[in-house]
C-alpha cells in the first residue's frame, strides 16, 4: 500500500512541477542585452532605458532600439549612428528570433563572434561603418534566412568564407 501512495504522490508531484510557470523567455533576452550594454560605451545615454532593475523597464520590448515579435521576443536590435563604442559579445547569439541586427554608423571595434552564427532567423545584419577587426565568420555564411550582411567601412577585416555579392558586402581580403 505505501507503495501505491508514494508513487501517486510522485504522480501529483510531477503534474504540479509541469503547472509551475517557467522562467519568462525574456529573462535570458534581458540578460543577453545587458551584457551587450555593459560591453558599449554610451555617450549620448540611448541606452539609458536599457536598465532591467528600474521598475517598468523589465521588458526588452519597451527598450530604445528594441522591437519584439507577437511572441515578446527580440526581433530587431536597431542602434545605427548612436556614436557607441565598445564591442559586440557572444551571447548576442542566444537572441534566437532576432531578424534585424543593424548597429552600423558607431564606433564598435573588437571582432565579430561566431556566434552569431546561431541566429537561423536573421535576415539583414549591418555592422558597416564601425571599427571591427579579425575574421568575419564563416558560421554567418551559413545562416539561412540571412539576406543582406553589410561589413563595409571597418578596419582589417578578412572572410572566413568565401562572399557572395550582393548578400555580403565588404571589400576585404580572405583570411
Amino acid at each position: 500500500m505505501a507503495m501505491g501512495k508514494t508513487s501517486i504522490m510522485l504522480l501529483i508531484l510531477t503534474l504540479c512541477a509541469c503547472l509551475l510557470p517557467t522562467a519568462h523567455p525574456l529573462v535570458s533576452e534581458v540578460k543577453v542585452l545587458a551584457l551587450f550594454k555593459n560591453s558599449l560605451q554610451d555617450p549620448n545615454n540611448v541606452l539609458q532605458s536599457w536598465d532591467p532593475t528600474v521598475p517598468g523597464l523589465d521588458n526588452p520590448c519597451g527598450w530604445v532600439g528594441v522591437q519584439c515579435n507577437t511572441q515578446y521576443k527580440v526581433q530587431t536590435v536597431n542602434l545605427i549612428y548612436n556614436k557607441l563604442s565598445g564591442q559586440l559579445v557572444p551571447e548576442l547569439g542566444l537572441l534566437s528570433d532576432l531578424e534585424y541586427l543593424l548597429l552600423y554608423g558607431n564606433m564598435i571595434s573588437g571582432t565579430i563572434p561566431a556566434e552569431l552564427g546561431n541566429l537561423k532567423k536573421l535576415y539583414q545584419i549591418n555592422l558597416r561603418q564601425n571599427r571591427l577587426s579579425g575574421k568575419i565568420p564563416s558560421s554567418i555564411a551559413n545562416l539561412p534566412m540571412l539576406h543582406s550582411a553589410d561589413f563595409s567601412g571597418n578596419g582589417a577585416l578578412c572572410w572566413e568564407f568565401q562572399p557572395a555579392p550582393p548578400k555580403f558586402l565588404g571589400d576585404y581580403p580572405l583570411c
